[in-house]
């Protein structure tokens, strides 16, 4: 009771300090912090927690000490979980689980109203659509070929795969790779290599070594041969 009546008194006093602007904001705040100091170490001094005693929680985590986390652990150890071998068909605690989450109700909606259509508007239904051509960052022109098998996740395939694989009459695989002998956006057809791979590609442009097998596509003998202008 005797340092609650000190605390008071001194809260009082800077009250009226306070209001005859008698200190700074920096002054207030720190007779603010000596006063609950003050009343902290009183509070402990009355528990019977002294200065340099090991709290009571030290070394525990969470709810319970480590100790007794480890003997919780081994209780379990070899116990059949609850719902093991039932279904939502056959028990109504995991039915009631199963309609809780948000798998069981995955691709349903709550109104047909305001059901998101796949594809609604998508394509040729885009208000953005431009014929299905653009180039890309990298300066390469792609094609929308939704059923090509190696079509991005935007359906768009680049235009210089789809021109040397009408060349060779198959589609190209992911490793193979196509070299422009010009500029990235000239895909006629005496304008590309392809390869068989990336090494091939890379060994090409730096003027390495590569034999003819590894070559898919050679557009140079095209314009060899005049079967292109």
């Amino acid at each position: 009771m005797k340092a609650y009546n000190k605390i008071m008194h001194r809260l009082n006093t800077l009250k009226i300090k306070l209001h005859r602007r008698r200190f700074s904001v920096i002054h207030l705040a720190r007779e603010v912090y000596a006063v609950c100091g003050a009343f902290l170490l009183e509070v402990n001094m009355k528990v019977g927690r002294k200065k340099g005693c090991t709290p009571w929680n030290r070394g525990k985590t969470g709810v319970y000490s480590r100790k007794t986390i480890k003997q919780m652990s081994k209780s379990q150890t070899g116990c059949p979980a609850w719902n093991k071998g039932l279904t939502k068909e056959t028990d109504k605690r995991v039915m009631k689980y199963a309609l809780s989450t948000s798998i069981s109700r995955k691709g349903q909606h709550n109104s047909p109203r305001t059901e998101f259509k796949k594809n609604q508007f998508s394509g040729t239904k885009h208000s953005n659509w431009k014929g299905g051509v653009f180039k890309n960052y990298y300066g390469y022109i792609c094609i929308f070929k939704p059923k090509h098998p190696h079509h991005n996740k935007r359906n768009y395939v680049l235009e210089h795969r789809l021109i040397v694989e009408k060349q060779i009459s198959r589609y190209l695989t992911s490793k193979e790779e196509v070299h422009h002998l010009g500029k990235k956006d000239d895909n006629r057809p005496h304008m590309l290599i392809a390869f068989i791979n990336h090494s091939t590609h890379m060994r090409f442009e730096r003027g390495g070594q590569y034999s003819e097998s590894e070559i898919i596509f050679d557009g140079r003998k095209l314009k060899q041969k005049g079967d292109v202008k």
